[in-house]
């Protein structure tokens, strides 16, 4: 469930911003550290500073956040190469950058 932004004021926007953004980089960061398998909603939320009700104002559950990551990850690497394939490379090397971009 994510929350409706266009009925809050700016600085509520940015806050809830600034939260989700911490869940994700708390729970990135826990994911490097320990393995998807052992970081917990718990775990997450004492990173982040907050609490499972905040965590859950923005994600169902685990895995609804392991999506947001995954994708987040996924936009990263696609905006990566797209950067890469229009530099100014031999022949080969973009043929490789523009397969490698479409397989994500």
């Amino acid at each position: 469930m994510t929350v409706e932004t266009s009925a809050l004021g700016p600085a509520m926007v940015a806050l809830h911003g600034a939260s989700e953004t911490l869940l994700l980089e708390s729970a990135r960061s826990l994911i490097v550290e320990r393995g998807i398998a052992a970081v917990t909603v718990l775990d997450v939320c004492e990173r982040a500073g907050l609490t499972r009700m905040t965590f859950y104002r923005y994600f169902a559950d685990k895995p609804a956040l392991l999506d947001v990551l995954d994708a987040a990850s996924r936009e990263e690497i696609e905006k990566t190469l797209r950067l890469i394939a229009t530099a100014n490379h031999e022949v080969d090397d973009r043929v490789f950058l523009v397969t490698a971009l479409e397989s994500v």
